[in-house]
């Protein structure tokens, strides 16, 4: 067998999609590293203390040029060898694509309202202060500038995270996994499984991290892609994955996986069973978290049905029939 073979899919007259991930991984992780350590080293000759990283500005910073390294590097791979434009990893978008954001915005929301009202009625969780309780001092101030920070940090995370697991991963993965184009369907489910298990990788150095606790994110990335492999776009996982992180720690005060946000509207101090709570990582460790994200694939399956008139896997996303010129 020609070795080349292995790396190049000559049919496509590209690089297979396993080198194709791995490539675009590495590039990120490279990017990150170079462009990271240039901006801390240019803080600290700027008289900055390193603890800054530590604080909700820092993190923000930081954070965005892991978002710039990501998005750069899945233009230059998808461009050069995916041969492909970068609306395709999910971004194609128009009217349709703001209202599915919405929805996956809404349902965050609604999905972490509804874990925090259950616990709170079982006496899980208890109240200890409100940023409403200070509002016109210098605390609260301090604490809705936190927020806003972190807002924005979510917002980050969300984008980063859906574009690299499942706008380029996934999609790649079901183009690799769909052997002479037969198997659509099983391809793109399989390659959910898959990201999602590296979505759960990723999570294994949070605090408070636990076997539990990672089975639940696979649970979660397998959520966050129902979205992306019913209408081939990224708007419902990214809406989804901003108000998800963003009210779960920022306004109701919960871990959010296995991390305090430091600034929060509500404060709790949690009591329930960790089985159901999640304890220190958060509602994703927990049975609450899991019953939320069976009823948020059951919602997103009927928005689309709602929307689209039809909810069915995007085959589209394991057929790659066209080289383009980008």
């Amino acid at each position: 067998m020609n070795i080349k073979y292995l790396f190049w899919n000559g049919e496509e007259n590209r690089v297979r999609s396993l080198w194709r991930v791995l490539i675009q991984l590495l590039l990120t992780l490279f990017l990150i590293f170079v462009i990271s350590t240039i901006v801390v080293n240019l803080l600290i000759m700027a008289g900055i203390s390193p603890k800054f990283m530590n604080t909700a500005p820092g993190d923000t910073i930081i954070y965005f040029f892991t978002l710039v390294s990501t998005v750069l590097s899945v233009w230059f791979v998808g461009t050069k060898l995916d041969k492909r434009p970068f609306y395709e990893f999910g971004f194609d978008i128009n009217k349709d694509w703001w209202l599915d954001f919405i929805f996956g915005f809404v349902l965050g929301i609604f999905l972490m309202g509804i874990i925090f009202i259950i616990e709170l009625k079982a006496g899980w969780i208890e109240i200890k202060n409100s940023v409403f309780q200070g509002i016109g001092s210098g605390t609260s101030a301090s604490v809705l500038t936190g927020i806003f920070l972190n807002l924005i940090f979510f917002i980050m995370v969300g984008i980063e995270e859906e574009l690299l697991s499942r706008g380029y991963q996934l999609l790649n993965l079901s183009e690799g996994f769909n052997y002479k184009k037969s198997h659509p369907v099983g391809a793109i489910i399989l390659a959910t499984l898959v990201t999602s298990g590296f979505f759960s990788i990723l999570h294994a150095g949070n605090p408070n991290v636990t076997a539990v606790s990672l089975i639940n994110i696979f649970l979660a990335g397998i959520f966050l892609a129902t979205g992306f492999v019913l209408t081939g776009q990224l708007a419902i996982p990214i809406g989804l994955h901003i108000s998800w992180n963003f009210f779960q720690g920022n306004v109701f005060g919960f871990p959010v996986s296995g991390m305090n946000r430091q600034a929060s509207l509500i404060t709790i101090q949690q009591k329930g069973p960790e089985l159901w709570t999640g304890g220190a990582f958060g509602p994703e460790a927990g049975l609450l978290g899991v019953l939320a994200t069976l009823l948020g694939i059951l919602l997103i399956v009927g928005w689309v049905v709602f929307r689209y008139k039809k909810a069915g896997i995007c085959t589209g996303l394991a057929e790659y029939n066209h080289i383009k010129e980008v």
